[in-house]
């Protein structure tokens, strides 16, 4: 399967807004943690089992939004090869 390249980028959604505001200080760490190491250290942490519904959604979205940016970028690159041929010029 290819490596899905991952952008320097994430997108913390308006969604996750009340789960945050539902968790304790540590909880929101330990979220917040979990989010870090897995969209730009590419770390797949380990998480408690208070966390890990909030953490199974986040994930979900990173790992969608990652998908969508590769995708995007293929089709870039197809564009761009159909852009620069011979038969252009």
């Amino acid at each position: 399967m290819k490596q899905i390249k991952k952008p320097d980028t994430a997108i913390f959604f308006g969604t996750y807004k009340e789960m945050i505001y539902n968790s304790t200080p540590e909880q929101c760490k330990a979220i917040m943690t979990a989010f870090c190491q897995y969209a730009f250290d590419n770390i797949n942490p380990t998480v408690s089992s208070d966390i890990s519904l909030v953490w199974g959604v986040m994930k979900g979205n990173i790992d969608n939004d990652y998908r969508k940016y590769n995708e995007r970028c293929e089709k870039n690159r197809e564009n761009n090869s159909y852009s620069y041929t011979v038969d252009n010029y």
